[in-house]
């Protein structure tokens, strides 16, 4: 019904498909020629058959693909088109093959659709194909009975006219087939029906016909036909022939053989023998055919002890008649042969040991032993090289100190401060073997020796202005005791009660740092009690038996300018007459004192020296005359004088001392004297200057000078900002502070020297004017660093508080 309805498709179908193919041919494009097609097969069209070309036409791919999209029904029995170049201009033949698995049969299948696909530069072409599949008239024989044949094994004594073969067709036939068998010629045997017999006569297999090709053809009632190749193989019928020529086999051979190594081997009688070993074994096998007994393995006693004795036994047999056999027993002795050496514990020896080992001290016992199955006896020697020579020696299989182990010596630093030993152990095979102990002894040291100082007493200089932490020196100790010597394996440590918080030594080195600041005018020396102790002299560090000494480190404080002038009273006052002659001093030193020990001093007029009346030298003080003429500068009565004091050497630091010097206009020279007093009516300023030098790390003063330049580029961008957003006008700035000193009721001077002309002898003396306050009219503070300073309001000078 399925196959009726497929050809009435196809018969409806197919014209309007050939109209398709010649619309596109007419087109100019790529198209397929001899599709769609119908075209007939024979079902026994063999495997890789072509079975129908068609051919695509005007396309210019070089390399055209096509496949079968799929078919109707699904089956695998047809390979992907061959698509081959044509002799015609953008041609391509196209063929379809049957695939290996083709098995067409018109009785299944009559009709097979496949939809071919092809694509041409990108541009897909679709065809159909349908093959019908129309039965064959020939029969079909089986594959195998048609190509190489079959092949049929029977005893000699099998009955006249059993059935051997039968010749079977792959389908079967509804017409009447004929069996002929056309070789050999002339006929032996009968066919029946298909089925091959036995002749009549039987076989003989000693006549020498025991191997006979038959060429069998079936032929049906059309004369169609079909033929293959049976072999029939004639076996004999056999009684036991077979026979050892030898009762037993007694073999000895050596271990350790290599496998495959030919042991013996056993012959026996009788026709297409074969030999096999019953007994079950993995060390030996025999050779099926020769009867060759071989090893399977490396013999290894030493592993294997039970292949010393090998009882084998060796069954021969016919090949085609197993009952018909013989069994021989065959003895094989595997001899032992010294191919291990001893073996020790420890096999290697390594030991520390001091110096002070006694002799005959057993540093180890050797336990050793041969694993060859007969060597017992083991033999010991002691092999030393020059270094190690007469060190030890070897009593049985114990190694002894045979003399004194010393470890502070050059030769012993040499060898890394070892000593290095073979044994020789053999044992008693055929040949000896031996095996060599390396062994390796090292010797430590010993505490023996007390440390040393260089010298006992060791002086070092510091100044007192040393900075924290500071190097200050290193002692220097020793240790006789040979490690010692080479890395100086002591350890300092401050032991006397008062030093150790001044004062810091390092224990490894020696090193003597500073801990607090030094003053040498409350302490000039320092002597240091400092303990040197060896360490990791022993094997284990031993406190109890570690050595100790003291050794003395003196300490002697530099001094340094670090205190100013003291200066006792640190004011003066004096009057004198402006006609004191300029040469003469107002008075003669200002006594003053260094804690330092500095007696030399420089002085300096620093402030109050108005119109420049005065100078000092060597300490004294002179004036350089007086103007007290009202047409001319008009000097004032009193000076209030500020007399720096300065040491030395640097850094040098200086102290102020006031003087007040009060003048006396006078028309004649009049003789003064220079008087200390006191009076509790002025408390006069002393100003104490202390300058230090500070010397930064050249890293810090970089540091330090970026990042001042981006603040001060940060500050003139701000005030630049602020000002260009001022909107008014500055005005004049007021005083940023009052005079603190300026006298505003002081009378012109003109009007105080009359007043002084005047008889009246009751009148009061007025009060003199200060240099300070005369010079410095106003008190202010710094906004930055916050101290006071003192100012003249007219010429801008400034004078810290």
């Amino acid at each position: 019904m399925i196959t009726s309805n497929m050809e009435e498709a196809t018969s409806l179908l197919f014209p309007l498909l050939i109209l398709l193919t010649v619309i596109q041919s007419s087109s100019g494009q790529a198209y397929l020629d001899d599709l769609p097609m119908t075209d007939v097969i024979d079902e026994n069209t063999p495997p890789k058959t072509p079975l129908y070309t068609f051919y695509l036409r005007r396309c210019t791919d070089p390399n055209p693909k096509a496949r079968i999209d799929h078919s109707n029904p699904p089956t695998n029995f047809f390979n992907d088109p061959i698509v081959n170049e044509y002799s015609d201009l953008n041609s391509y033949k196209i063929q379809i093959t049957a695939s290996s698995a083709a098995a067409f049969d018109s009785d299944d299948v009559n009709l097979y659709q496949l939809f071919i696909k092809v694509d041409c530069s990108g541009r897909l072409l679709e065809g159909q194909l349908f093959l019908q599949v129309q039965p064959s008239e020939e029969p079909q024989c089986e594959a195998k009975f048609a190509s190489i044949g079959e092949t049929v094994q029977v005893r000699e004594d099998v009955a006249p006219f059993t059935e051997l073969y039968k010749v079977v067709l792959r389908r079967p036939s509804y017409s009447t087939l004929t069996y002929k068998i056309t070789q050999p010629s002339p006929e032996i045997f009968s066919i029946d029906n298909g089925k091959v017999q036995v002749p009549a006569s039987g076989f003989n297999y000693k006549s020498g016909n025991n191997k006979f090709t038959l060429q069998i053809t079936v032929e049906n009632a059309k004369g169609k036909s079909c033929s293959g190749t049976l072999t029939i193989e004639v076996l004999p019928v056999y009684h036991n022939t077979v026979k050892f020529t030898s009762v037993s086999n007694t073999v000895v051979i050596n271990e350790n053989q290599f496998p495959a190594i030919n042991v013996t081997r056993v012959k026996a009688s009788g026709d297409h023998v074969l030999y096999e070993l019953i007994s079950p074994t993995t060390a030996y096998y025999i050779d099926q055919e020769l009867g060759t007994i071989r090893t399977s393995r490396i013999l290894d006693l030493e592993k294997n002890p039970e292949l010393k004795q090998s009882i084998l036994l060796i069954r021969a047999y016919n090949k085609y008649h197993h009952n018909d056999s013989d069994i021989i027993t065959v003895n094989i002795t595997v001899q032992d042969v010294n191919e291990m050496p001893p073996k020790c514990s420890p096999a290697v020896f390594v030991t520390e040991v001091p110096e002070t080992t006694p002799i005959e001290t057993v540093l180890s016992r050797f336990s050793c032993f041969d694993p060859d199955v007969s060597n017992t006896i083991i033999n010991f020697q002691l092999m030393s090289p020059a270094s190690s020579r007469y060190k030890f020696r070897m009593q049985n299989s114990a190694l002894q100190v045979n003399s004194t182990l010393t470890y502070d010596s050059e030769e012993m630093a040499r060898n890394n401060f070892q000593y290095t030993a073979n044994i020789l152990v053999t044992d008693n095979g055929i040949p000896p073997l031996t095996t060599v102990i390396p062994v390796l002894v090292k010797v430590t040291r010993v505490n023996q020796y007390y440390p040393q100082c260089n010298p006992g007493t060791q002086i070092f200089a510091v100044n007192e202005n040393t900075p924290l932490l500071s190097f200050i020196g290193q002692v220097n100790a020793t240790d006789r005791d040979y490690a010692d010597i080479k890395s100086n394996n002591v350890e300092f440590s401050i032991v006397d009660g008062h030093s150790p918080r001044v004062f810091f030594i390092a224990p490894i080195s020696g090193a003597i740092h500073l801990l607090s600041p030094l003053d040498r005018e409350v302490r000039a020396q320092y002597k240091l009690t400092i303990q040197v102790a060896d360490v990791n002299n022993d094997i284990k560090p031993d406190p109890i038996n570690q050595k100790t000494i003291t050794c003395i480190a003196i300490i002697n404080v530099q001094d340094f300018n670090d205190n100013p002038p003291e200066c006792k009273p640190p004011h003066y006052e004096t009057t004198i007459c402006s006609t004191l002659m300029m040469t003469s001093p107002i008075f003669e030193n200002i006594p003053c004192s260094d804690k330092d020990d500095n007696n030399r001093f420089s002085y300096a007029i620093v402030g109050g020296n108005i119109n420049n009346r005065f100078r000092i030298r060597n300490g004294a003080l002179y004036h350089s005359g007086f103007s007290y003429n009202l047409q001319d500068v008009y000097d004032p009565l009193t000076f209030e004088l500020l007399i720096e004091v300065t040491d030395d050497p640097p850094p040098r630091l200086s102290t102020t001392v006031a003087v007040i010097v009060r003048v006396i206009p006078c028309p004649t020279t009049i003789l003064t004297t220079t008087q200390k007093t006191t009076t509790q009516k002025r408390e006069p300023q002393i100003v104490t200057l202390t300058e230090f030098y500070w010397a930064p790390d050249p890293w810090f003063v970089t540091v330090m000078t970026i990042t001042g330049i981006l603040l001060l580029a940060a500050l003139a961008f701000l005030i630049w900002k602020i000002l260009s957003r001022t909107t008014y006008c500055m005005t004049t700035p007021k005083e940023a502070s009052q005079p603190l000193l300026q006298n505003k009721n002081v009378p012109d001077i003109e009007a105080h020297v009359a007043k002084e002309q005047q008889p009246n002898m009751n009148q009061k003396e007025p009060i003199p004017l200060s240099p300070l306050s005369l010079q410095f009219d106003g008190r202010a503070q710094d906004p930055v660093s916050g101290r006071d300073y003192l100012f003249n309001s007219r010429t801008g000078e400034r004078r810290w508080i």
